[in-house]
This record gives C-alpha cells, sequence and structure tokens, in this order.
C-alpha cells in the first residue's frame, strides 16, 4: 500500500472515530478538538487545532454554520481495536 493510501486511511479512521458517536450529526470545532486532544488523548490541543485546519483546508472537512461535517462517507471505514493516528 502507498504511503498516500495509508495516510488517506488513517485521516478516514480518525474521522470515523471522532463521529462514531454522533452519526452524521455535524460538530462545532471545539467538540473535534476536544475529542481528538482530551477524549482520546490522541493530540496535544494546539496539534488538534492544526490538525483540523488542515482537513478544512484539504477538503476533508465541511464548515457550515460554524458547524463541520465530513466530506466523505465513513460507515464503512473499519477501525482496528487500539488503533490511533501515527504522527
Amino acid at each position: 500500500m502507498s504511503q498516500v493510501s495509508e495516510a488517506e486511511n488513517d485521516i478516514r479512521r480518525l474521522l470515523a472515530m471522532t463521529w462514531r458517536t454522533w452519526g452524521n450529526e455535524p460538530l462545532d470545532a471545539s467538540s473535534i478538538t476536544r475529542t481528538w486532544s482530551l477524549d482520546l488523548g490522541w493530540l496535544a490541543p494546539t496539534d488538534a487545532e492544526i490538525l483540523l485546519t488542515k482537513l478544512l483546508a484539504k477538503g476533508w472537512l465541511i464548515s457550515k454554520d460554524d458547524r463541520l461535517s465530513t466530506n466523505t462517507e465513513l460507515g464503512d471505514v473499519s477501525v482496528p481495536l487500539g488503533w490511533f493516528p501515527r504522527t
């Protein structure tokens, strides 16, 4: 598998884990960064904010009325037990 494909799979897994309890409901930015940094312990708060900005810029997330949603279907994303994003 290429590095691009692995990176894309990691992003899809990250987003799937983020939205797993809310389904397709749009979330505010602070809920997302809090999930990544505090709830899951994956990133420092500032790193979570940077990642969120990059995902918005790359089109992985869509912003509407100060709420964010994914730009891809996540229902088929498999997240292995114990998975966490690579840094």
